[in-house]
């Protein structure tokens, strides 16, 4: 009787240490497994991959602490690359439009210096020809003279503003 009651009493004992293991093993586990999962998450994030699933962390100990400011920190770290990608965005626009005023200010002053020297061109063809006429005049030449002021008077009446024949 007493060999049974000893049995008994090491089997009561062993099953009370399995479950005690078994208790033990969730306890740990319960511990571990979210300290594991944000240990994963911070290698997920050290590789430069901000989309980060939350963990559950059912306690409200160290750990939940620890898993609440990781994913503080991952948010607000996500939101500054996306700040900075957006300031990067504008400042590839904004250097694009000034690159393209640069351009236009540029176009603009070269067309600008070509109508100048449109409207110079015939000025300079208009006092040539009175050169000449007052040449021929001092030369006694009066055929060539009239015939200088006459071309000289055709070009001022095409040159006159509105004239057709003004670019």
């Amino acid at each position: 009787r007493s060999q049974a009651f000893n049995r008994s009493i090491l089997i009561i004992m062993i099953v009370a240490g399995m479950v005690l293991l078994l208790y033990v093993f969730l306890v740990a586990s319960s511990i571990t497994k979210p300290i594991r999962e944000l240990a994963k998450a911070t290698e997920k994030l050290a590789r430069g991959d901000m989309e980060v699933a939350p963990i559950k962390a059912r306690s409200k100990d160290e750990v939940s602490v620890l898993v609440s400011g990781f994913y503080s920190m991952s948010s607000s770290i996500r939101s500054h690359i996306e700040s900075l990608e957006e300031k990067a965005e504008l400042e590839k626009r904004l250097h694009d439009e000034e690159l393209s005023l640069l351009t236009m200010g540029k176009a603009l002053r070269e067309a600008q210096l070509m109508n100048l020297q449109d409207q110079m061109r015939p000025h300079f063809l208009f006092n040539a020809l009175n050169s000449i006429a007052r040449n021929a005049l001092l030369e006694k030449a009066p055929v060539t003279e009239k015939l200088t002021i006459s071309l000289a008077r055709l070009l001022r009446s095409t040159i006159k503003e509105g004239s057709p024949y003004t670019n």
